[in-house]
This record gives structure tokens, C-alpha cells and sequence, in this order.
């Protein structure tokens, strides 16, 4: 009974790709702001010299806590079960395509759902996305 439940507050597809694209266009105001943070901090550090010691010590901390937080950034895009068929490549916005090597593809998920005509799988990894979508929207 359970999973008719499910069913029944499972979102559409069209409904799925619409809450993606809005989190994805929220996001971009948040990089916007990120990298509004990283040209000050890069500013301050090229005139570091010019800075009382005592404000150089504070300007190191924040440059080093910023750079955790890009660190913690890029493992938001890995994926604990890895590509269908591909555990090992579990980057869901690059990864090199399944039938032609080394040649790289963004968002491989979607693209091999696609290839394959498999509207579950599209779906599975839509959501996968729109819940990457939140979390990077939490970062800021």
C-alpha cells in the first residue's frame, strides 16, 4: 500500500524537468555571487602586502575557509551508485561516453536515457539532478 502512495505524490516528468530548470536558474545567481566572493578575496590577496599583519592572518582564514567550501562543491556532483552499467563514474555532470570511450559527455545520465529511449531512467536521473539542484541552492 506503500508504494501506491508513492505513486500518487510521485511528480509528473514535465513537472520534474520544470522544478530542475528553476533550481539550476536559482543556482546561477548563486555562482554569480561566488564568484563576486572570489574576485574580492583574489583582490585583497594580490595587495596582501599592503595589509596591517594582524588583517593578513583574517584574509588567510577566509581565503582558506572559502577554499573548503569550493572543495565541499564539487563533491555535491558525485553520485554514491555511479552510472547505470558504469558504478565506477559517478561525476553525473561529466563522464566519457559509454560507446565511444574517451570521448566526454555532460550530464551522461540523461544523455544514455535518451540514447536508450528509457523514460524511467530519464526520470530517475532528472531527480537526481533536481535534488543536486537543491543542495548546491543551499551552499550560499
Amino acid at each position: 500500500m506503500r508504494k501506491g502512495m508513492e505513486e500518487l505524490t510521485k511528480p509528473t516528468l514535465g513537472e520534474l524537468v520544470n522544478g530542475t530548470s528553476l533550481e539550476f536558474n536559482k543556482f546561477i545567481n548563486t555562482s554569480i555571487t561566488t564568484d563576486s566572493q572570489t574576485d574580492s578575496l583574489q583582490t585583497q590577496y594580490d595587495h596582501i602586502d599592503e595589509l596591517p599583519f594582524y588583517k593578513r592572518i583574517a584574509l588567510r582564514w577566509k581565503i582558506f575557509g572559502f577554499n573548503k567550501k569550493l572543495q565541499y562543491f564539487e563533491r555535491i556532483f558525485l553520485h554514491k551508485k555511479g552510472l547505470k552499467g558504469r558504478p565506477w563514474f559517478k561525476h553525473v555532470v561529466y563522464a566519457s561516453g559509454r560507446d565511444t570511450g574517451y570521448e566526454g559527455f555532460a550530464f551522461p545520465g540523461l544523455k544514455e536515457a535518451l540514447d536508450d529511449s528509457n523514460v524511467e531512467d530519464f526520470y530517475y536521473w532528472t531527480k537526481v539532478l533536481h535534488k543536486i539542484g537543491k543542495k548546491l541552492n543551499k551552499l550560499d
